[in-house]
């Protein structure tokens, strides 16, 4: 019962290993002799009578060179998650400032603010004659107006960027007295850097 589980595994790992090979020439010379070695070996033998055949020194050297592979490929996977997570971070932020504009724009909406100007300015002669007050000194909406500079350059923002922006959309969504400091330090540090 065990034979056949070690065989079964064995042929399962080596149709594995054959498939991530490229080829014999990126082998290093000790795994190019086990190729050479599994070939020789009758198809009826385990990987257990494989391993009893070789010497104590070529397990060894087999053991350290799967050692250090194993060590390769776990500084690669330790990169790719890392390069995985920082692209999982940056799509989050993406996606906040995405709703926080939409949310703005929704709520400009259900206030009454288009973006033409001819109908801005034609609401608030509507308002002014009729002696209510302006939607745009409402307390409730000062800041939903705000335009937030943005110079196009040809390349995305950058996440530093995107979060200040996220925080002045979270500030004018809000209706928050931070919205002005927080433009001034976008533009300063965004739009027209001081080149100290």
């Amino acid at each position: 019962m065990m034979n056949d589980e070690w065989t079964e595994t064995g042929s399962s790992t080596e149709g594995w290993v054959d498939e991530s090979v490229p080829s014999k020439g990126d082998l290093s010379p000790l795994a190019q002799d086990l190729v050479l070695l599994r070939s020789q070996i009758d198809c009826d033998l385990t990987y257990m009578e494989i391993l009893e055949s070789l010497t104590v020194s070529a397990i060894n050297e087999l053991c350290d060179e799967l050692d250090a592979t194993i060590q390769e490929y776990s500084q690669v996977l330790v990169k790719e998650l890392a390069s995985r997570d920082e692209l999982i971070y940056e799509k989050e932020v993406k996606n906040v400032f995405i709703s926080r504009v939409m949310n703005i724009h929704n709520k400009k909406k259900q206030c009454g603010y288009t973006n033409s100007k001819s109908s801005r300015q034609q609401s608030m002669k509507t308002s002014s004659s009729s002696g209510a007050v302006n939607d745009i000194m409402n307390t409730s909406n000062y800041y939903l107006t705000t335009v937030i500079p943005y110079q196009r350059n040809g390349f995305p923002p950058t996440l530093e960027t995107l979060h200040i922006l996220n925080k002045i959309l979270e500030a004018v969504e809000d209706n928050s007295d931070r919205v002005p400091s927080l433009l001034v330090d976008y533009i300063t540090r965004v739009v027209c850097p001081a080149n100290l």
